[in-house]
């Protein structure tokens, strides 16, 4: 006969390594359960390293008439303008990169009726900006140290097209063509955001070669 006081413990002891091995189980389990992460955009440089526009592709889509991107279907533009040249500072995940040309910049709400969506808003532009071969360039939080040092013909002047860079994430792209470059700088916050798309002035021609003596 086996005593009360032995068999209890020898249970627990069975127990034990019965939720030992579930547990193992469901370990090895986990990975091949876990559905795989979205694919993201391409990004033109590493996290940390300092941008520089030769190393992305130059770009030969059609592009169409200036600013080049539509908001998706459901948003509109809250009061958008154009100014022929200005300058505006783009960021690029360590620093600002000034971008000097026509510059459009608007607020974005969504239309009467429509539910604000980030993501539906941020993959309507990023489609669009992908498809003429640009890249992404950043989709990153501005530190205060850096964004408190823009001037305020920058963070009053341009407010409508800045966004709230202080609270809300900043999504940068740029398309790199032959003879210029579109800068796309978007920050979407709960219930609407703001845009600016930059094109650098095109390269001047090379001078034409002097006829032969």
């Amino acid at each position: 006969m086996v005593s009360k006081h032995f068999a209890i413990p020898a249970l627990a002891v069975i127990l034990l390594a019965g939720c030992g091995q579930n547990a193992d189980k469901a370990e090895s389990a986990a990975p091949a359960e876990a559905a795989a992460p979205a694919a993201a955009a391409p990004t033109a440089t590493a996290p940390g390293a300092a941008f520089d526009i030769t190393k992305i592709p130059v770009s030969t889509a059609p592009l169409g008439v200036f600013p080049y991107i539509t908001l998706p279907a459901g948003y509109v533009d809250g009061g958008g303008k154009t100014l022929d040249l200005a300058r505006f500072p783009f960021w690029t995940g360590t620093a600002f990169e000034f971008v000097e040309g026509k510059v459009y910049q608007a607020g974005i709400r969504p239309d009467e009726g429509k539910t604000f969506s980030k993501l539906e808003l941020q993959r309507g532009i990023e489609r669009q900006v992908l498809a003429a071969g640009g890249v992404k360039v950043t989709e990153s939080r501005i530190p205060s140290s850096a964004s408190d040092a823009l001037t305020d013909d920058v963070k009053v002047g341009m407010i409508d097209g800045l966004g709230d860079i202080y609270n809300d994430a900043t999504t940068t792209y740029v398309i790199r063509r032959a003879d210029r470059s579109i800068w796309v700088h978007v920050v979407p916050s709960m219930y609407g955001g703001a845009w600016t798309i930059a094109e650098t002035e095109p390269a001047p021609a090379p001078p034409a070669a002097a006829p032969a003596a």
